[in-house]
């Protein structure tokens, strides 16, 4: 007889194990040798983990890609859910990927050591939420490659894909979807705002004396307080706290108003972008683009805050589609 370990799930925090005794039969007749084996609802041949198990390590899979944790959670070896996440990984790219749908979301995120690439890439339909594809590498050449093996006139179907605005996804998408429109996802819009800004504001405050003075000073409290200047003017608090760095008490909306006076480039820069995040919120793409034009004349901004407003205006035409529709890629980045 042949001995047969096959682990189950935990109790009480600790691994549980089945072991059995296989018994073997061979045919007088024939010399087919067989054996009884257990049920397959209870475990698979050839596996070493019950059917029960093996479900748990899969719904684990699907909350979090970090292996030795599953391990550690399951109670189990790393190579077990290192091969059951292989199973996973190869019956997802078997899957026959479903008809495009009319609106498209797009992304990547960080890929397993497994992958090809050292991004993967997502597709979802955005109306039904659900994810339509997910390839192992995001390259243009891979992303040509998949969407062509649809017909023209499925291709034809898609009428928006939104997507952040990475260069390459946007060639990629005018030759795949030739009647599809780019919508920009808003939070990148306005990251690229707030970014654009913080460069400003980190390039006021390290001329500053940072150990004596009333340059000291301003920098304590710039570095201290800097998320207030990033934030909507509209969105801080109007209450009055004591603050020991100001030695007073201030409210929130002080207190940016009072940062941004260290600097007249700073206020500047300030006062554009508080505009700007209003137009935006308020979705009035005009006044939105014809500010950042007006921006690019001004003498005392800074080129690279500058050049960071002008790169929007290149993305014009997907940024006004943004503000006059709902998709956004909140469902593909939280997934």
């Amino acid at each position: 007889p042949k001995k047969r370990q096959i682990q189950l799930t935990e109790i009480d925090n600790k691994p549980v194990y089945l072991e059995l005794t296989v018994r073997r039969f061979k045919c007088r007749h024939c010399s087919v040798v067989s054996a009884n084996h257990l049920p397959n609802h209870f475990v698979k041949r050839r596996k070493s983990i019950s059917v029960k198990l093996h479900l748990k390590i899969l719904l684990e899979l699907k909350d979090t890609t970090c292996i030795k944790k599953i391990a550690s959670i399951c109670k189990t070896g790393y190579q077990i859910v290192y091969r059951t996440s292989l199973e996973l990984t190869n019956y997802v790219k078997n899957l026959e990927p479903g008809p495009l749908p009319r609106v498209l979301a797009i992304d990547e995120f960080k890929a397993t050591q497994d992958c090809e690439g050292s991004m993967a890439f997502i597709a979802m339909n955005w109306e039904s939420g659900q994810i339509h594809t997910i390839l192992d590498d995001r390259r243009t050449h891979k992303l040509l490659e998949f969407f062509n093996g649809y017909s023209y006139e499925e291709r034809c179907k898609v009428e928006f894909v939104v997507m952040d605005m990475n260069a390459a996804y946007d060639s990629m998408v005018k030759k795949v979807f030739p009647k599809a429109l780019v919508v920009i996802d808003r939070f990148h819009i306005v990251q690229q705002l707030t970014n654009a800004f913080k460069n400003v504001r980190i390039q006021e405050m390290n001329p500053l004396n940072r150990y004596s003075g009333e340059e000291a000073k301003k920098y304590r409290r710039l570095k201290r307080f800097w998320k207030l200047l990033q934030k909507n003017y509209s969105d801080l608090s109007s209450e009055a706290k004591y603050h020991s760095l100001f030695q007073r008490y201030l409210s929130a909306q002080d207190i940016a108003l009072e940062l941004i006076d260290y600097s007249p480039v700073l206020k500047e820069a300030w006062n554009l972008y508080q505009l700007l995040l209003g137009y935006f919120k308020d979705r009035n793409a005009d006044y939105f683009f014809d500010l950042i034009r007006e921006s690019q004349n001004s003498e005392i901004l800074p080129q690279s805050f500058r050049d960071k407003l002008a790169f929007l205006l290149k993305k014009e035409e997907s940024i006004r589609l943004a503000l006059s529709v709902p998709y956004n890629n909140g469902l593909v980045e939280g997934t």
